[in-house]
């Protein structure tokens, strides 16, 4: 069935009843499929918890012990409550994963102990006030709801020693006080109370630790707990209620029992004894007549005669009392996790874990006769015996206390949950798919509950919130929707996948039909109820077979995994659900987020005001090229509407470049072009008026032609002077404003890639280029080290690109030295000498001679540097500039590369580094590519490149991403496609690995800037390349420009300063996350536009702010090198 039959039902069948109080839930098909829709307005999504499983500081702050204080300190016991998860002390961060998780409640229960030490009100703990009292706060100022549990299993030790426990009447008057003391102190804030959790489980299955082998004490216990629940809600009614305008209600335990023939009056009757002496015993004193159950009295007496005791051990109410128990709750908490199978027997039972006899047969319901318990052929367990698969028991147990009591106040279920067995100290699987799929099945019964059957359902709650001390199983039974760490002393938390899905499901209010959560449910319906998808509780992790993951799936992470390292300086970046997974979180304060633009690219106005040519303007210039670059975007005239456009897009910080020949037309200080110096300044001031901060780069691309007439380029050693001139002035002129300067873009690219337009077959002048380039860095370093940084106190950097280069095999010491090699000659060529030790890479040196030496070469092309030169080259940067967009997977081979672009040796094999020898550069078979063979989707290469870059080099300085972008091939006069959610989905992503190179790995990252603000002259290709956030039209006079979707979404992304759990955006980024990992995403940029599935949320505001403007960017090698590729073998070739 796919997920469409699942959802098409015939009403009738699904509410169909037999026997009244039993729901029909024969029909498999029919129970088992899913409804969409949402639950009512205000309904409460939590966790719930209990004092001693979470909070510790079992004697902190004069707290007495309490009954499970005793018994876990006992010698053979192992005294986890003692820290437990350390709730006492990291409350507010229990708060925040709430709030993380977007839930709207916490249901918690207060320690008797924590509060009376001894469990009397001679002597009140406040410290323990003070405790809950903070918890209560934190809660309401974040907008949760506390649901607060009187009585969570945790007795004082002191009233135990003393009285024995619940089975002395003494203690109905004490915890009548200890209400009252709650009611009194954190009424004011708490509206909804529960007096008991599950009496059944701490009556029956406990016993206060006591031995009582005929069960005459448990009935006793039992009775006075009731007793006590009575004179609780009548103090709150009679003394609280009008003033606090709250409610109090019990919360009652039951495995569902479900007749194995609804039409069998004998398998009806004993489903019906099975639930009276499992729910009724506590719910029928109160929600029923005000006594026990009738069947229960009937049996308890006719089981003792058997047992020659002629007195009834069950105690009885008198009149006055049943009246007072009856009615007392405003609503009924009921917790459910499984069901059984009931029939009608003769046979004595005997308790044994393949019978499933957990309630019946195994001591905790003696006197229940004629009942057996199984569990049907087709169900599946969960970790135990006890626990089988049987979401649809929520609807059968709510239906049959609404029928069976004629129960017409709120319910609200107030434990649903599942564990599976797990060694405290073994690493944690995060990946827990069972619980994702436990939490689908599960709150969808619960919205059927409330759609179909008409259920007052007013609240659910997860079981639990953290891994915690489970009891007598400790930390080896794990319920949590976030990991904690018991080895760990601050106890850490980490969050599961299920906290994502469950979030998504509170946020949603249920199933929404276009929200992705449902998407994702959907596909995995199927496969969420089949045996397979609980084994992992059993044994192992499993992923649901060909189900995409989602946003939820990614949004949970392994971080161990994460951040595991290999071979130092390279992250293990292979585990893909770690690796891809969603993070949540801000950047550091004062994060820059920008644009970055090149002057050629943008400025036009290419004669305008005394400029000099550059050798773009040139190249563009040339009969077979189209000027573009002569307007370009116009920002020579338009430089104001540039500065809004990042105004209006929420962005700090703006990224560009001087053009040199405008200030120099000669490209030497004999001229100075006044009007560009003007023009600088005055885009200058309007920045800081807008508080933008510019960050300057000095040199993209666009050398004087002048000086490549007179001298050749950058191959000639005097433009190392010139450059210094150059630079000087700019720290003269601009430097009392501009703060962040960077000296070169990408030498690489117009090294390696363009080489200044110079007919260069054998690399010859390449490495001379280079060689002058780093000079005249460390030149322009050092003078405004010398000469400005006191005056001026700014800093200096360069921008290396790099493709990341990950190792084929992370445990192939082969593979990461090609990798390595790879990047020592995309990377280390211009950072060695600079962040390294002053001179070329060792590798390179020894490949390149080794590579000269097979061509009969005996002297290397590569130049050497002083021992002098060597020194002043040495840490020349105040931090780092990194343009990365894509990677490859590199591997070691002995096979000669053959440049095709089918290869994607588009770096190692195409003439680019004709010297790099033993690498094969190849993508992932599951890769995809955004436009061309050069750019496939690899946001983590962020995360690749900025560690390895650190470890390689041991780099400690700060980082910029400078340029991140993605382009589409468009025909500039081609109508627009504003709807670029490729470019959405790539600034989501890739800006979510920057957050994670902070949050995960450690870096020092300053600042993002995307590639671009506005289409602009893609070098060679003009402006049929598009990378901008907002649309250009070249076909308009004035260039006018547009915002495209992405614009409000990088906006968002950086008015946030990341992704923080409440942002708008951050919703949609995980509504869109799976999609964002797929192909179909991106494939826009090549053949058109497709929008996300169920993207949209029509009752929400849009995910993104209103689209504006912003800046931009762009680098050679990622961009123009598509159009730069195809001119330059025209017009290099010989």
């Amino acid at each position: 069935m796919t997920a469409f039959c699942w959802t098409i039902f015939l009403l009738a069948t699904l509410c169909r009843k037999t026997g009244g109080q039993f729901l029909d839930l024969k029909n498999i098909t029919a129970r088992d499929a899913f409804l969409s829709g949402t639950l009512p307005d205000g309904f409460l999504w939590g966790t719930a918890t209990a004092a001693f499983q979470i909070e510790g500081g079992w004697d902190s702050g004069e707290k007495g012990p309490s009954i499970w204080d005793w018994y876990s300190h006992l010698p053979q016991n192992v005294p986890w409550g003692d820290v437990a998860t350390d709730s006492y002390h990291k409350y507010k961060e229990d708060v925040q994963m709430h709030v993380n998780t977007s839930l709207n409640s916490y249901r918690f229960s207060i320690s008797w102990p924590r509060l009376f030490p001894d469990g009397t009100n001679t002597v009140i703990n406040q410290y323990g006030v003070d405790y809950y009292n903070n918890l209560i706060n934190e809660l309401q100022n974040n907008g949760i709801e506390p649901l607060v549990t009187l009585y969570h299993w945790d007795l004082p030790q002191k009233l135990k020693e003393r009285y024995g426990g619940w089975v002395n009447d003494t203690l109905v008057e004490l915890f009548e006080n200890y209400a009252r003391f709650c009611f009194t102190t954190f009424g004011d804030r708490v509206k909804y109370w529960t007096t008991f959790n599950e009496p059944w489980s701490f009556v029956a299955a406990i016993g206060d630790f006591n031995d009582d082998p005929d069960y005459t004490m448990r009935y006793k216990m039992a009775h006075n707990v009731i007793r006590a629940h009575a004179r609780a809600w009548h103090t709150y009614d009679d003394d609280f209620r009008s003033a606090q305008n709250g409610s109090v209600g019990i919360v009652i335990s039951s495995i569902w029992g479900e007749p194995a023939d609804l039409h069998s009056p004998a398998d009806r009757q004993a489903a019906t004894n099975y639930m009276e002496f499992f729910f009724g015993w506590f719910a029928n004193p109160i929600i029923g007549n005000g006594d026990y159950p009738d069947v229960m009295k009937r049996m308890v007496r006719e089981s003792r005669l058997k047992q020659n005791q002629t007195v009834s051990p069950l105690p009885e109410f008198t009149e006055e009392e049943k009246v007072y128990n009856k009615g007392t709750t405003d609503f009924l908490g009921i917790n459910t996790y499984t069901a059984r199978i009931i029939s009608a027997t003769n046979e004595t039972q005997t308790c044994h874990p393949d019978n499933h006899n957990f309630a019946s047969a195994c001591g905790y319901m003696p006197d229940l006769m004629g009942v057996k318990e199984t569990v049907g052929p087709g169900w599946f367990y969960m970790g135990s015996n006890i626990f089988w698969f049987a979401p649809w028991n929520i609807r059968g147990i709510l239906h049959f206390v609404r029928e069976r009591y004629g129960y017409t106040k709120p319910f609200y279920l107030s434990e649903v949950g599942i564990g599976e067995t797990y060694k405290y100290h073994s690493p944690p699987n995060l990946n827990d798919t069972w619980r994702m799929c436990f939490y689908m099945t599960y709150a969808n019964e619960a919205l059927k509950a409330v759609k179909l059957d008409g259920v007052d359902l007013r609240g659910f709650y997860a079981w639990t919130l953290m891994d915690n001390v489970e009891w007598g199983s400790g930390p080896d039974l794990a319920f949590g929707l976030y990991h904690t760490n018991f080895t760990h002393p601050s106890r850490k938390r980490t969050p599961k996948r299920s906290q994502g899905l469950y979030g998504s499901i509170a946020r949603e209010n249920g199933f929404p039909d276009n929200a992705i959560h449902v998407r994702m449910t959907r596909e995995w319906w199927q496969w969420c109820h089949m045996n397979e998808a609980y084994a992992p509780t059993r044994h192992g992790y499993m992923e649901p077979t060909n189900k995409k993951m989602t946003a939820f799936c990614r949004a949970i992470f392994m971080l161990a995994v994460v951040c595991h390292k290999t071979g130092g300086q390279f992250l293990d970046l292979k585990n893909i659900t770690a690796r891809d997974a969603f993070l949540s979180g801000t950047l550091p304060d004062g994060f820059l987020w920008g644009t970055a633009t090149a002057s050629f690219q943008i400025e036009g106005g290419w004669d305008s005001g005394e400029k000099g040519p550059s050798i773009w303007d040139w190249y563009s210039h040339l009969p077979q090229n189209v000027p573009w670059g002569d307007v370009a975007t116009d920002s020579y005239h338009k430089y104001k509407e540039d500065v809004q456009m990042h105004v209006d897009t929420g962005l700090n910080s703006y990224r560009f470049s001087l053009s040199w020949p405008r200030l120099f037309p000669d490209g030497t200080n004999a001229t100075i072009n006044q009007y560009g110096v003007d023009y600088y300044n005055s885009l200058i001031n309007e920045l800081k008026n807008n508080g933008i901060e510019p960050l300057v780069t000095l040199y993209h691309w666009d050398l004087p032609q002048k000086l490549k007439e007179r001298y050749g380029g950058w191959v000639n050693d005097t433009l190392v002077e010139l450059f210094e001139n150059y630079a000087r002035f700019c720290f003269t002129t601009f430097g009392d404003r501009v703060k962040y300067w960077t000296t070169f873009n990408e030498p690489w690219s117009f090294v390696a890639a363009l080489g200044d337009f110079n007919y260069d077959p054998d690399y010859t002048m390449r490495y001379k280029m280079a060689h002058n380039v780093i000079r005249a860095h460390a030149r322009a370093w050092h003078t405004y080290d010398d000469d400005f940084r006191s005056a001026q106190n700014g800093s200096i950097g360069i921008v290396i690109s790099s493709m990341w280069g990950e190792p084929a095999d992370l445990h192939n010491p082969a593979d990461r030295q090609a990798a390595t090699n790879y990047m020592e000659f995309f990377f280390g060529w211009f950072a060695n000498p600079i962040i390294g030790n002053g001179d070329y890479p060792d590798v390179m040196k020894r490949m390149v001679r080794e590579s000269r030496l097979k061509q009969n070469q005996t002297v290397s092309p590569l130049p050497e540097f002083t021992e002098e030169e060597k020194v002043y080259n040495n840490g020349t940067t105040d931090f780092l500039g990194i343009n990365t967009y894509t990677a490859r997977i590199i591997s070691a081979t002995n096979e000669t590369q053959t440049c095709h672009p089918d290869n994607h040796n588009f770096a190692s094999a195409c003439g680019y580094m004709p010297d790099l020898m033993g690498v094969k550069e190849t993508v992932e078979p599951g890769w995809f590519y955004m436009g061309s063979n050069i750019f496939w989707f690899a946001p983590w290469n962020i995360r690749g490149i900025l560690h390895f870059v650190r470890e390689r080099y041991g780099y400690t300085k700060p980082f910029y991403l400078s340029e991140v972008g993605i382009g589409e091939t468009y025909k500039y006069h081609s109508p627009p496609n504003l709807n670029d959610t490729w470019r959405m989905c790539f600034y989501m992503t890739y800006a979510n690995e920057a957050l994670k190179a902070v949050k995960l790995d450690g870096v020092d990252l300053r600042g993002f800037y995307a590639w671009t603000l506005m289409d602009n002259v893609e070098w060679g290709s003009g402006p049929d390349l598009a990378f901008g956030l907002y649309h250009t039209n070249f076909t308009h006079p004035s260039r006018k420009r547009t915002p495209k979707r992405s614009q409000g979404l990088y906006g968002s992304i950086a008015r946030e300063n990341g992704f923080p759990d409440n942002a708008n955006h951050v919703w949609m980024t995980r509504q869109w996350w799976e999609w964002c990992h797929m192909d179909e995403a991106y494939a826009p940029t090549r053949h058109g536009y497709v929008e996300p599935i169920n993207n949209v949320r029509p009752t929400q505001p849009a995910p993104c702010p209103p689209v504006s403007t912003a800046p931009a960017a762009q680098s050679l090698m990622f961009t123009g090198i598509l159009g730069i590729l195809v001119v330059l073998v025209a017009f290099c070739s010989p």
